[in-house]
C-alpha cells in the first residue's frame, strides 16, 4: 500500500475540509451577528426601545390624521370662498387687459411687419448676386467635370488595353485630366462658398437690424406688461393671506383636539428617535466588536452547533489528518539521515 501517496491525500483533502470549514463559519457568524449583538443588551434597553417605537408609530398616526383633517377643511374652506376662481379670474382679467393693449399698439401685425421686412431684404440681397443660380451652376460644373474625367478615364483605360506601348503615356494623361478636374471642382466649391459667406454675413446684418426694431416694440409693451403684472401679484397675495390664515386657524381647531396622551407622544416623538438612533449605533458597534474578536475555534464551534452536527463525529473527523502527518513526518526524517549518511 502506498502510505506516502494516501498521506498526500489525506493532507490535501484536510486542508480543503479545513478552508470550507472556515469560510463556512466565518459567514454564518457575519450573518448572526446582529443578533448577537441585540442578545447582549443591557436589561431594560428593550422595553425602552419597544417605548420609543410604540411612541413613534402612535405620533406618526397622530400627525397623518390631523394633515388629512387640515386638508379636508382648506380643501372645503376653497369651495365655500371660490378660491381657485377667484385666482383664475384674476389671471383671466389681467390677460385680457394685455391683449386689448397689444390690440391697441397693433403689436402682432407691426411684430410680423418685422419679421417679414427681413425675409424680404434677405431674399432681395440672394437676388441681387443671383445667389440661387450661381450656386446651382457651380454645382452643375462640380457634376460635369466629374462626369468628364470619368468618361476620359473609360476612354484612356480602353486605349491602354489594345497597346501596350502608349499604356505609360496614358497613364500620365489620365493624371493631367484628373489635376483639371480637381482643379476645376476646387474652383466651383470655392465660389459656393464664397457666395454662402456673404448670405451669412447679410443674413447677420439684417438680423441685428430685426433684433434692434422689435426691441423698440416690445419697450412700448414692458411697462404696461410689468404693471399687470405687479397688479397681479398683488391681487393674487391677498387672496393667498387669506388661504394662508384660514389654514392656520383649521390648523389650530384641529390640534385643539389632541387628547394629553396624544401631545405626549408628539413631544417625545424626537426623544423617541434618539433613542433608537442611539441603540442602533450600539448594536453595530458591538457585533463589530463580536465579529472581530471571536476566535476561530468559536467560530466553528458555532456553525457546528446551529447545524446540528454532534461533538463525537466533530472529534472523529478532526483527528483523523494526524495519521498521515506522523507517517510523512518519520518519512521525512529517514530522508534526511539517509542524504546525510551517503555525503
Amino acid at each position: 500500500m502506498n502510505w506516502k501517496l494516501i498521506s498526500l491525500i489525506s493532507l490535501g483533502f484536510g486542508s480543503l475540509c479545513y478552508g470550507l470549514i472556515s469560510g463556512a463559519a466565518d459567514a454564518h457568524l457575519a450573518k448572526n451577528v446582529d443578533q448577537m449583538a441585540i442578545d447582549k443588551r443591557a436589561e431594560g434597553v428593550d422595553e425602552d426601545l419597544k417605548w420609543a417605537n410604540d411612541n413613534i408609530r402612535k405620533a406618526d398616526e397622530i400627525k397623518a390624521r390631523e394633515s388629512k383633517e387640515i386638508f379636508d377643511g382648506v380643501k372645503a374652506w376653497k369651495k365655500e370662498t371660490n378660491y381657485d376662481g377667484q385666482i383664475r379670474d384674476i389671471h383671466a382679467s389681467h390677460a385680457d387687459e394685455l391683449r386689448s393693449f397689444r390690440e391697441s399698439i397693433d403689436y402682432d401685425t407691426r411684430r410680423q411687419d418685422i419679421e417679414d421686412e427681413f425675409e424680404d431684404a434677405l431674399d432681395s440681397f440672394k437676388d441681387s448676386i443671383d445667389y440661387d443660380y450661381e450656386i446651382d451652376l457651380a454645382e452643375a460644373e462640380i457634376k460635369d467635370a466629374e462626369a468628364l474625367y470619368k468618361k476620359r478615364c473609360k476612354n484612356i483605360d480602353a486605349a491602354s488595353s489594345l497597346d501596350d506601348d502608349i499604356s505609360e503615356n496614358l497613364k500620365n494623361v489620365k493624371k493631367e485630366k484628373k489635376e483639371e478636374m480637381e482643379e476645376t471642382v476646387k474652383e466651383a466649391k470655392s465660389k459656393i462658398s464664397s457666395l454662402k459667406n456673404k448670405v451669412s454675413n447679410e443674413e447677420s446684418r439684417l438680423n441685428r437690424k430685426r433684433q434692434a426694431s422689435i426691441r423698440e416694440l416690445d419697450a412700448e409693451l414692458q411697462p404696461t406688461k410689468l404693471r399687470l403684472q405687479k397688479s397681479e401679484q398683488e391681487a393674487c397675495k391677498v387672496l393667498e393671506e387669506e388661504r394662508n390664515k384660514a389654514t392656520a386657524e383649521i390648523r389650530e381647531q384641529v390640534t385643539k383636539k389632541r387628547t394629553e396622551d396624544e401631545q405626549k407622544a408628539l413631544d417625545w416623538y424626537d426623544e423617541s428617535q434618539t433613542v433608537i438612533s442611539a441603540q442602533k449605533r450600539k448594536d453595530s458597534e458591538l457585533a463589530k466588536e463580536i465579529y472581530e474578536s471571536t476566535p476561530e475555534y468559536e467560530k466553528w464551534a458555532g456553525y457546528f452547533k446551529a447545524n446540528g452536527v454532534p461533538k463525537f463525529f466533530v472529534v472523529a473527523i478532526g483527528v483523523l489528518p494526524l495519521i498521515p502527518t506522523t507517517y510523512l513526518v518519520w518519512r521525512y526524517v529517514k530522508f534526511v539521515w539517509n542524504v546525510v549518511k551517503v555525503m
